[in-house]
C-alpha cells in the first residue's frame, strides 16, 4: 500500500454520557468508513473524562461491546479505527487507544503520560505497541503523550509508518500541541495523524485543530474549532524518501529503547 486516506473525526464529547457519543462515533464511522483506509478519533471519546465515578461508570474491558460494535463496523466499511476509550481491566482504569479493524483489536495502547486530570482516574500504562494495520505500520499515542519525544520515537522504532495521536487538549495549549505533532511527525520521519476533541466540558473548551503532519514536519491538512471530519490522502512513499539522504533513526547515538522502562 502505497496510498493511505486518512479521515479525523473531530468531536464533541459529552462527559459520562455514552450512548450520546457512540451515536457520534458510529455516524462519523458510517460517513467516513467507506471513502477511508484510516479513521482516528478523540481522546476518551466514549466517555470523556468528568470525574472517576462518571468514568467508571461507563469504562468496558477491550472485550466489551463498544470494541465489538466499533470493530462490526470496521469489518463492514473495511477500515480501520484508532480511537480513545475508557478501559476497565479488573480494578484498574486505563485511559486506552484502541486499534481496531476488520477482524477486530488490533493492539491497544495505555497513556503512559498521565496529565493532571488523569491523575485522579486512571492508571498509567507502560508499553508503546505498533500494528500491521494491512500494508503498512500504525502506532497509537494519546494526547499529553506527543508532548515528549520518548513514546513517538519508540513507535518509529518498532516500524510505524504512521502514528494516531487520539487527543483531548484544551484552551490555551493548542498551539502546544501543533508544534509539537509536527517536530514528533519530522524527527522520527512518519506521519502523525491528530483527532481532538472540541466544545466545552468540565470547566474547559477544547481546543480542536485536528491535523496531519507529514515525515517532514509540514502541515498536510489542519481542522477549525468546529465539529466534523477532516479527510486527506498520504502518500507512504514519502517515509522511504525522507530517509534517503539521512534517517535520524539510524543515525542517533542514544537509543531509547535500551532506557528503564516506564514503570506504572
Amino acid at each position: 500500500m502505497s496510498k493511505l486516506k486518512i479521515a479525523l473525526g473531530q468531536m464533541r464529547i459529552d462527559d459520562g454520557c455514552a450512548p450520546d457519543n457512540l451515536q457520534r462515533i458510529e455516524a462519523i464511522i458510517e460517513e467516513a468508513g467507506p471513502s477511508h483506509d484510516l479513521i482516528v478519533l478523540p481522546e476518551t471519546a466514549t466517555s470523556g473524562f468528568a470525574d472517576r465515578a462518571s468514568v467508571a461508570a461507563v469504562a468496558e474491558p477491550l472485550s466489551g461491546p463498544t470494541v465489538e460494535r466499533l470493530g462490526a463496523l470496521a469489518s463492514r466499511h473495511s477500515c480501520v479505527i484508532a480511537i480513545g476509550l475508557a478501559e476497565r481491566s479488573g480494578d484498574d482504569l486505563f485511559n486506552t487507544a484502541a486499534v481496531i479493524g476488520p477482524g477486530g483489536l488490533l493492539m491497544a495502547y495505555r497513556k503512559t503520560h498521565l496529565w493532571c486530570d488523569d491523575l485522579a482516574i486512571f492508571r498509567p500504562g507502560s508499553e508503546v505497541a505498533v500494528a500491521d494495520a494491512g500494508g503498512y505500520r500504525l502506532g497509537a499515542l494519546i494526547c499529553y503523550d506527543v508532548e515528549f519525544p520518548e513514546p513517538a520515537r519508540l513507535a518509529a522504532a518498532r516500524g510505524a509508518d504512521v502514528i494516531a495521536l487520539s487527543n483531548g487538549n484544551m484552551d490555551p495549549y493548542g498551539e502546544v500541541h501543533r508544534r509539537a505533532v509536527a517536530v514528533r511527525a519530522q524527527e522520527n520521519q512518519l506521519f502523525l495523524a491528530v483527532a481532538n476533541r472540541v466544545g466545552d466540558g468540565k470547566g474547559m473548551s477544547f481546543a480542536g485543530g485536528s491535523m496531519v503532519a507529514g515525515p517532514d514536519g509540514g502541515t498536510l491538512l489542519e481542522m477549525g474549532t468546529e465539529e466534523g471530519i477532516g479527510s486527506v490522502e498520504i502518500d507512504l512513499d514519502r517515509i522511504g524518501l525522507s530517509r534517503r539522504d539521512y534517517c535520524y533513526l539510524d543515525e542517533r547515538r542514544f537509543r531509547v529503547e535500551k532506557a528503564d522502562p516506564v514503570k506504572p
